[in-house]
């Protein structure tokens, strides 16, 4: 099983509870740039989270949960980076997750040439 796949589902099922509308998930959108990812509170626009595509080391979802996507995030670059984070989030549907996931690996490519 992939790096992507394990950490995803170990954070699923540490957050079962929230998944299955126990506890209210925090609502969230993401804005994908030219050169990072965004997550903002969905009703506030606080940022939550910011992290720069050379942050982040891996992005995917699993095949048995579609609408549920990830990307795991290191402390700096991730080739230089010790301690790495897994972000899951739900889209609304499978294909919104999964234009989410290809606009992310378009950023991979915009900052591969950018940097």
């Amino acid at each position: 099983m992939c790096r992507i796949e394990s950490s995803l589902l170990k954070v699923l099922e540490e957050n079962e509870d929230k998944i299955h509308g126990d506890v209210d998930a925090k609502r969230c959108t993401l804005s994908l740039g030219e050169t990072d990812v965004l997550v903002q509170d969905a009703e506030s626009d606080t940022e939550f989270l910011r992290h720069s595509y050379t942050e982040i080391s891996s992005c995917g979802r699993r095949t048995d949960c579609m609408r549920f996507f990830a990307y795991i995030s290191g402390e700096t670059t991730c080739t230089l980076a010790k301690q790495f984070v897994c972000y899951v989030f739900k889209a609304e549907n499978d294909l919104d997750a999964k234009t989410i996931l290809c606009s992310i690996a378009q950023g991979f490519g915009r900052t591969h040439w950018f940097v």
